[in-house]
This record gives structure tokens, C-alpha cells and sequence, in this order.
């Protein structure tokens, strides 16, 4: 009975050899260099194909975070690590304008998220890290002018004074302003005529949007 058990198991060896010493299918090897492919695709580091409808706009420099349509249909503003707003063309993908947030020496740039355009294509609101809102003025052209900087009150947070805003959202007659006050753990309520922040209401930790 021993003797057949080992043959047995010993009849198994040669099945086991085969299956282990089978190669798997591997995917060619791609030697495309990481970036914008000449067939209007780009590669990634990690060897990732993005394929993706519509134009490539290069920002140099930018690292976008966040994107609004402008009223009249042929803009799109662009903001991120910088301390300027973007206008790109939608039809061609051209940048056509760079705007540098309002607030002279003071260099701001936009927090992780909070960019607005009015309904009526007017203004554009920026979400500033440096605890402010920026407020840009739009003509009947579509061309764009750093207006002011709404400045919000201090959030007072552990080490750090000024306030975080994200989230931005406009009331329907476009006379008040609410934002997130990311590290105050509120939303405010601001006066878009005075700049005065009208209300406050306590929102639970770190609101990030608002609708």
C-alpha cells in the first residue's frame, strides 16, 4: 500500500513540472519616452496610456486644481499653484490670458479648491490660502481684470492665524458670497457690496464645498 501511494504521488511530478513551466503572457515592452506622444496621447511614469478626448493645454509650472466655465460659453478659467488666473480659449485650447491675483506684494494662490464664475459673467471668485477671497472683474469682451481681495477673519487655528478657504457658492441674487472656512471649521456668509462677512454657522470639521 506505501509503494502505491508513492507511485501515485510520484505519477502526479510530471503534470505539475508542465503547468509551473509554462511562461505567462507578457505585454510588449514599450520604449516610448514619458510624455506628449506625436499621436496626440501622453505616457505617464509609470507607463500608464492617457488617450483622452478633446485637446491637450499645457501648463508649465501650474499644477491646476481647479476649472470654471465662463458664462459666455468660449472660456474656461483656470487657477492652481500660482499666483495667477488662467483664461483659456474653449475652441482651441489657447491660453489667452494670465491674471495675477489682486492684493499687490501680498502673493497668493489658490487654495486645493474654490473657483466661481457668476451666472450673470460678470465676476470671478478665487478661494486665496492666504485667507481671502479674490474678486475678479469680467467685460463684455470676456477679458479679464483682477478686481479686489475680500479678506476673511482670522480662523485663529493652531499655528497657523489666517484662514483656509475652499468652496465657494452664490446666493441667486449674486448679493452674497458663501465660503468654507476650511481650518475655522465654518461656513460664511459675506456682503459681495461692503465685504462685510454677514453670518457665520458652524459646519462640522473641514468643509471643504458648498452648494
Amino acid at each position: 500500500m506505501g509503494r502505491m501511494r508513492v507511485a501515485g504521488s510520484l505519477s502526479l511530478l510530471p503534470l505539475l513540472v508542465l503547468a509551473c513551466g509554462t511562461p505567462p503572457t507578457r505585454p510588449p515592452v514599450s520604449v516610448e519616452p514619458v510624455g506628449r506622444g506625436v499621436a496626440e496621447h501622453q505616457v505617464t511614469p509609470v507607463n500608464q496610456l492617457l488617450t483622452p478626448h478633446g485637446t491637450f493645454v499645457e501648463l508649465p509650472g501650474l499644477r491646476p486644481q481647479a476649472i470654471a466655465a465662463a458664462a459666455n460659453g468660449r472660456h474656461v478659467y483656470l487657477a492652481g499653484k500660482t499666483s495667477e488666473l488662467l483664461v483659456a480659449d474653449v475652441a482651441t485650447g489657447a491660453i489667452v490670458q494670465r491674471v495675477e491675483l489682486p492684493g499687490g506684494r501680498r502673493r497668493g494662490q489658490l487654495s486645493y479648491t474654490g473657483l466661481l464664475a457668476s451666472p450673470d459673467g460678470s465676476r470671478i471668485y478665487l478661494s486665496d490660502v492666504n485667507g481671502a477671497v479674490a474678486v475678479f472683474a469680467v467685460d463684455d469682451h470676456g477679458t479679464v481684470s483682477a478686481a479686489r481681495s475680500l479678506p476673511l477673519p482670522p480662523a485663529n487655528a493652531p499655528r497657523r492665524g489666517a484662514e483656509i478657504p475652499c468652496g465657494l457658492a452664490l446666493s441667486h441674487d449674486g448679493a452674497k458670497l458663501y465660503v468654507c472656512g476650511n481650518l475655522s471649521n465654518t461656513l460664511l456668509e459675506l456682503d459681495l457690496a461692503t465685504g462685510e462677512v454677514l453670518r457665520t454657522f458652524a459646519v462640522g470639521v473641514a468643509p471643504f464645498d458648498v452648494v
